[in-house]
């Protein structure tokens, strides 16, 4: 297995309200559509992104918000979670655990 080096997890779980909303590859966090739409207006002026822009609005996002889910200051984890609520469209999401291997 390959190390994963970068500054968001390998894999989490995403919790609504004790339910497990998603687990998995964080790279593979699902984005709300309408999310991706106006993120690719706001980043490329593209209202309607090809498969390119839509890789790299999930990169930039997933990227920022990894950054943030992985500092020890719980106001910025804080922060990177109200931002994966606003991507998954799923205002009840209450916590993110990460991992680095599969669990």
């Amino acid at each position: 297995m390959k190390e994963h080096k970068g500054n968001s997890p390998e894999y989490v779980r995403i919790i609504a309200e004790k339910t497990i909303v998603y687990h998995g590859k964080w790279s593979e966090i699902p984005i709300e559509e309408q999310v991706m739409l106006s993120k690719s207006e706001e980043y490329f002026g593209d209202p309607e992104p090809c498969y390119i822009h839509r890789a790299a609005v999930r990169m930039r996002l997933l990227g920022e918000t990894g950054e943030l889910i992985m500092s020890t200051d719980k106001g910025t984890r804080e922060k990177a979670i109200a931002r994966i609520r606003d991507c998954m469209g799923c205002s009840e999401i209450t916590a993110v655990e990460c991992y680095e291997t599969p669990i």
